[in-house]
């Protein structure tokens, strides 16, 4: 169904029984064609307004929601804002923003996925040879997310983040991007700016600044490992 909306089709390949697999587990290759421009991650300009479409940590919540229900509700989340939480995997296609943003002259884009927004950003900053530069309380958060993360100690800058769109503009063109965006029914958010230099800078909510390396570990990993 999925398929016949993207207009995609679907070439079977090989498939296999594993022993120690316990859940479905689909690895794809995508094969197309691009009209008129290829946009990358390589090519934000200093001057230019770092934007966010929807919202950060997505898909991490939704896998922190089904992986670690009860100890959530030991931490005081209660099982409505979990089962909340679990149905944001329904909103982690990017295609009609993507599509959308790529009818204006943006200069970089991404989807970012392991390592969260902070990877993300920070994949598009070395690649660009720039610096970004954005603040932690305007990256846009669903309620839900925050909540989680606050009972698992977790930063969702660096959850996986499949869901959010990242990219570079012109800062006259963001309130096209916006309005554009509102006309799909997407929120957009401008997190940030680009800058000379190189690297990714993020100025957290309590004040302090951090320096990101080119990369980012989730922090799915690193909460698997002490649940």
């Amino acid at each position: 169904e999925e398929a016949k909306k993207l207009k995609v089709m679907v070439v079977g390949g090989h498939t296999e029984v594993t022993e120690w697999l316990d859940r479905p587990f689909i690895v794809m290759t995508c094969i197309g064609t691009i009209r008129d421009r290829y946009i990358t991650t390589d090519a934000a300009k200093p001057g230019e307004a770092v934007i966010a479409v929807k919202w950060a940590a997505l898909e991490g919540t939704s896998i922190l929601a089904s992986d670690y229900e009860d100890t959530l509700v030991k931490r005081g989340v209660s099982r409505e804002t979990i089962q909340r939480a679990v149905k944001f995997i329904d909103y982690i296609s990017v295609v009609k923003e993507a599509l959308a943003l790529s009818e204006l002259p943006v200069s970089a884009m991404h989807d970012p996925t392991e390592g969260g927004v902070a990877a993300g950003l920070a994949e598009i900053a070395y690649a660009s040879n720039v610096e970004i530069e954005v603040w932690e309380d305007k990256i846009p958060l669903r309620k839900e997310t925050v909540k989680i993360c606050n009972a698992l100690n977790i930063d969702p800058l660096k959850l996986i983040s499949s869901g959010m769109l990242i990219a570079t503009i012109d800062k006259n063109l963001v309130e096209e991007a916006k309005s554009r965006m509102e006309k799909l029914g997407l929120n957009l958010s401008v997190i940030g700016e680009v800058k000379m230099g190189r690297g990714l800078i993020i100025h957290r909510a309590n004040g302090k600044t951090e320096k990101v390396g080119p990369y980012v570990r989730d922090e799915l990993f690193r909460i698997s490992e002490e649940l």
